[in-house]
């Protein structure tokens, strides 16, 4: 599985209309373990995206999250979220 971060098109360049024009998302890609040039499945939409108003502020604010890494948490892959909040020093 492949975790990457991607930014939408600007305005005017037909961005996905629930993402916002600009905004910094994750998504996600699997590729087959013995092929690993073969694409077998992508999400559709971003697995991790701008939802909170301080997602929406700072330097970009068209929105942004990353995907950092991911953790097993209680049986489940998490992944971590960086976005501008921890950035700025701000709450």
């Amino acid at each position: 599985m492949l975790i990457y971060n991607g930014k939408n098109a600007e305005a005017g360049k037909n961005p996905d209309p629930d993402l916002g024009a600009g905004a910094y998302a994750a998504g996600q890609a699997l590729f087959d373990p013995k092929h690993p040039a073969k694409l077998l499945k992508r999400l559709d939409q971003p697995s991790l995206y701008p939802e909170k108003s301080y997602e929406r502020s700072g330097q970009y604010a068209a929105g942004t999250t990353f995907a950092e890494g991911l953790v097993l948490f209680q049986g489940e892959l998490v992944p971590l979220l960086r976005h501008s909040r921890f950035f700025r020093g701000s709450g």
